[in-house]
């Protein structure tokens, strides 16, 4: 087994304020306030490389309930 010293990085977890898509538009709206999200955290933590980011499930189209629409949240 080889010994080495993993160098230390940031981990970050982004939860965003996310639009149900109904267009291509609304994917495009989510997407783009992610990579700013991103681009802020990465910049944030200039001390150590951000080499993991975390995004939740849905977080380019949204979550609906099947039938019932956003308004059925």
């Amino acid at each position: 087994m080889t010994n080495y010293k993993i160098e230390k990085y940031t981990a970050m977890v982004i939860q965003p304020a996310v639009t149900v898509a109904r267009t291509r538009a609304d994917i495009q709206k989510n997407l783009e306030r992610v990579c700013k999200l991103i681009d802020f955290g990465v910049g944030y933590f200039w001390e150590r490389p951000v080499r993991l980011i975390v995004l939740p499930e849905y977080f380019l189209q949204g979550v609906t309930t099947p039938g019932r629409g956003e308004a059925g949240l």
